[in-house]
């Protein structure tokens, strides 16, 4: 299962899989969550529930064992009552500075 797909169904024990200890997003509020524990807080609390999420990746480069992504996150939440749909709420768009894996 890809990343995008457990973020989607919200499958809280993929992500713990895929995500390593030191995990660190900057989540919709547009604040820094750092740790895979503090990060899955969020999903847990539905702060980040999405009814759809494309993810660009534009370059990857390696260094030893970190791999620096950039690209463009695409993303529309979640809004109960909508079957699935966003109910209008406009995407959330995100640009992808660096990710450490």
């Amino acid at each position: 299962m890809s990343e995008v797909d457990a973020v989607l169904r919200r499958d809280f024990a993929a992500l713990e899989k895929l995500w390593g200890q030191d995990f660190t997003v900057n989540a919709p509020n547009n604040q820094v969550v750092k740790g895979r524990a503090e990060v899955l807080k969020l999903f847990h609390a539905g702060f980040a529930t999405y009814s759809s999420f494309v993810r660009e990746i534009e370059s990857l480069q390696t260094y030893e064992n970190t791999v620096i992504v950039m690209g463009l996150e695409d993303r529309q939440a979640y809004r109960p009552g909508s079957h699935g749909r966003a109910n209008g709420a406009p995407p959330l768009h995100k640009h992808l500075d660096e990710e450490t894996w």
